[in-house]
């Protein structure tokens, strides 16, 4: 129980960490897939 507290916490500093990269990331693949679906339709 207590490792996995720890884990979660980690989990929470790796997400806060990296949620700018993951954000920008996500944005890209949406943009890129809403350009793809107007290519191909």
């Amino acid at each position: 129980m207590q490792k996995f507290a720890m884990s979660e916490e980690r989990m929470f500093m790796i997400v806060i960490n990296e949620a700018p990269c993951l954000t920008i990331s996500c944005v890209n693949k949406q943009g890129l897939e809403t350009l793809n679906q107007n290519v191909h339709s």
